[in-house]
């Protein structure tokens, strides 16, 4: 390559190696300088380019690291607003649960305070004129966890960390609740049987009289030696009314020898009793009856001597003193 004086040109010789003929040009040597600095501006251009793809590369991987935690990060809080939706669940049933165990307790309470109210109270013994029989003496907000607002920018691994820890501790107390609701139910059950039990019960005064023989032997009314009796006797006028002392379903209407015209009711739960000498039964075979409800009249008949009710509580089959009972 040369240059020319004095007209800035640069001529390029090619000088094959064959017997071709040597080719040559020139070049301005303005047009050199600009090729100069367009080769290095292009160089330059290629390193910043470079440099910029290789951010550009680190940025993607972080980004794309950014979005899995995101993806991470939403998929905990999809699954803690599950958990706390269930949470409200539970403490919702708690608080049926609660409601119904309260209102059990006070319908059993109101229901005693009714029944001893309305039924008939016992009367001391006295000394028996009026009926058969000799005397005896009577003696329990929940708070909602919202998932927080962060920026994808801001998720890190001490967020999941935090979030995880957080699962676990709901997860500990949805089982926690999840035992306490059916130790509730369980307890709500057993409730609803002890009101059925106390309901069954024969537990108030059948009528409203005097007591005037009591349960175990006594002399008999009619004047012959002692007898066994399995009752009390009450004594009251014709067509006081006779309440069944417990809820429980007749199961025998008519005349039972010399108890007279009686009725029989079974109880459940091992209870049963038996209403003697009545005026009227207005209850048939097959009623279910609560306790408290009318079921007959005093009256005399069968082996009497006056107008008394004659009351049995039996227990497994086998009679027991009514006193032990009665209210």
């Amino acid at each position: 390559m040369t240059a020319r004086r004095g007209r800035k040109l640069f001529t390029v010789m090619i000088i094959p190696h064959s017997e071709r003929s040597v080719y040559s040009f020139s070049i301005h040597l303005t047009t050199v300088q600009v090729a100069s600095f367009v080769l290095i501006a292009l160089s330059l251009s290629l390193l910043i380019f470079a440099n910029i793809y290789q951010d550009m590369k680190a940025n993607m991987t972080e980004l794309k690291e950014l979005r899995l935690v995101n993806r991470e990060q939403r998929q905990q809080l999809e699954k803690l607003m599950a958990e706390t939706n269930q949470l409200k669940e539970n403490l919702q049933q708690l608080s049926e649960l609660d409601r119904q165990i309260r209102e059990i307790i006070k319908t059993s309470r109101d229901f005693n305070r009714v029944q001893l109210s309305t039924a008939f109270q016992p009367s001391t013994f006295s000394n028996p004129t009026a009926a058969a029989g000799g005397s005896e003496p009577s003696g329990y907000t929940t708070a909602s966890i919202l998932p927080g607002d962060d920026r994808a920018s801001q998720a890190s691994q001490d967020i999941l960390a935090r979030a995880g820890r957080l699962q676990n501790d709901l997860s500990a107390v949805q089982k926690d609740m999840t035992n306490r609701v059916v130790s509730f139910e369980d307890l709500r059950k057993e409730l609803t049987e002890n009101q059925l039990y106390q309901a069954a019960r024969p537990s108030v005064f059948p009528t409203n009289g005097v007591i005037t023989s009591g349960f175990g032997f006594r002399p008999s009314p009619l004047g012959f030696g002692t007898e066994y009796h399995s009752g009390l006797d009450i004594a009251a006028a014709y067509g006081t009314p006779i309440i069944a002392t417990g809820d429980g379903k007749v199961v025998f209407v008519g005349w039972r020898g010399g108890l007279g015209r009686a009725a029989v009711i079974e109880h459940g739960y091992g209870f049963s009793t038996l209403y003697g000498h009545t005026q009227k039964i207005i209850v048939k075979v097959g009623d279910r009856v609560k306790k408290g409800q009318t079921i007959g009249y005093v009256g005399s008949s069968g082996r009497s001597t006056g107008p008394h009710l004659h009351y049995e509580v039996w227990m497994n089959g086998k009679p027991v003193n009514p006193r032990s009972y009665t209210q």
